[in-house]
């Protein structure tokens, strides 16, 4: 009997048949992973404003933000950050990024403005104190077949390169792009200035987690300090690297320098620390002592999340943070909720804003700069399809660009369509 020479056993009618079968499999069984493990857990939608009290919507974005929810692509309607300032006539303002655009909003009441497209693709940014300086990250890391599915962005981005733009806080602010900081080996998040803007933190990953997979060397991952190089120049150079004494930061979500300056909060699924931040004068030792220091710091305070924390924010006090945490109801849905730590540990948490107020997803948190109410995003719209991954780092190995983990491929396609409700304040109790 005459066998097909590429699959032996199949006439020539079969093997033509197989050929069109078998991507359609494929993509049964990619869908079928849908609705399965952390990327396919989609709360139930939102499409009315909240109504909870002490809590006010921010209409500015209410326009942009439909348009994009109901744009082409499933993760448009993404708002990624929030920074509030004192605009330049006295009125507070609000810098928002949605879908990598940057706009500025009155948080009182008016419509946004569109400052520049694209300039914050990936996640959260910073405003030093005076507002004078603006940090974000690049692009994130994406394969380039999958530009619209991104892994990272509801928790955190992570991007080989950093933005560092100056910042003109004026009712129509201007940026200017001053410098690009990447080291050309590591993932980026979650940047965070010292409150003056002479010096910058941010997460720094040999290999960002997929799949609450993480590195299993923990000196692989490290909390980047940069500071000025001189007195006479803004460039920001390697100063620290600095690790946390019996705690692995490779599971970290965010860091956050306090507004006083002395302390640095970070934040993973499961613990808030709060550290000492380095000195000025330490940083300013290591840039002329031999760049990129390693060191070592001791949590200061600790605290465990009765739930999954997502997100955090200073108060401008610097005498507490507030956390973003998801619970699992019965129902399998997820609820948000906000709660308060005070940095004095003999003083018990504060539940702000819980599920009796609002039963959809929150996304980023910020303080209004007079530190009375909260700012946050609702009804945040999640998308993830086919994440990759660089291999594990281990001691000595070295990343070649192109190469991915075959065993970190989790091949899944998740869409949560849940256009975002818009932004909101809420007025914190008064103690």
């Amino acid at each position: 009997m005459a066998e097909h020479p590429s699959r032996p056993g199949l006439s020539p009618r079969y093997s033509r048949l197989l050929r069109f079968l078998l991507p359609l499999v494929a993509i049964i069984v990619l869908l079928a992973g849908c609705g399965e493990g952390p990327f396919c857990r989609c709360s139930p939608a939102v499409t009315e404003h909240i109504s909870a009290p002490n809590t006010r919507p921010i209409t500015g974005l209410d326009r942009a933000l439909l348009n994009a929810a109901n744009g082409d692509y499933p993760n448009e309607g993404l708002i990624l950050g929030l920074a509030p300032y004192d605009a330049s006539d006295g009125t507070e303002r609000l810098l928002a990024v949605l879908d990598g655009n940057l706009y500025a909003l009155p948080t009182a009441s008016g419509p946004a403005a569109l400052i520049r497209k694209s300039i914050c693709p990936g996640g959260r940014f910073p405003l030093s104190d005076a507002a004078s300086r603006l940090a974000c990250l690049g692009s994130p890391q994406v394969n380039k077949d999958l530009q619209l599915s991104q892994y990272g962005c509801v928790d955190g981005c992570f991007s080989e390169q950093l933005h560092i733009m100056s910042f003109t806080p004026t009712v129509w602010p201007h940026i200017r792009v001053e410098q690009d900081i990447s080291d050309g080996r590591n993932f980026l998040s979650s940047p965070t200035w010292r409150p003056d803007g002479e010096a910058i933190a941010a997460l720094d990953f040999a290999s960002p987690p997929v799949d609450d997979i993480s590195s299993t060397h923990s000196a692989s991952c490290a909390i980047a300090v940069y500071g000025q190089a001189s007195a006479d120049s803004t460039d920001l150079v390697p100063a620290l690297r600095l690790a946390v004494a019996g705690f692995s930061l490779c599971g970290a979500l965010q860091v956050a320098w306090s507004p006083d300056g002395k302390m640095l909060a970070v934040l993973d699924s499961q613990t808030l620390l709060i550290l000492d931040a380095p000195s000025p004068a330490t940083i300013a030792t290591a840039i002329h002592g031999g760049q990129n220091v390693k060191s070592a710091v001791t949590a200061r305070f600790r605290v465990v999340p009765q739930q999954s924390a997502r997100g955090m924010a200073w108060s401008p006090d610097s005498h507490s943070v507030a956390v973003v945490s998801e619970n699992e109801v019965a129902t399998g849905a997820f609820r948000y909720e906000m709660t308060q730590y005070s940095i004095d540990s003999s003083k018990p948490s504060l539940s702000i804003f819980g599920p009796d107020d609002y039963g959809g997803p929150i996304g980023p948190i910020a303080y209004s700069t007079d530190g009375r109410t909260l700012i946050f995003a609702a009804g945040i719209r999640e998308a993830y399809a086919l994440p990759f991954r660089r291999p594990l780092a281990t001691p000595g190995s070295a990343y070649h660009p192109g190469s991915f983990s075959a065993q970190a491929f989790r091949p899944q396609i998740c869409s949560c369509p849940q256009p975002p409700t818009g932004l909101y304040a809420y007025t914190l109790p008064t103690s």
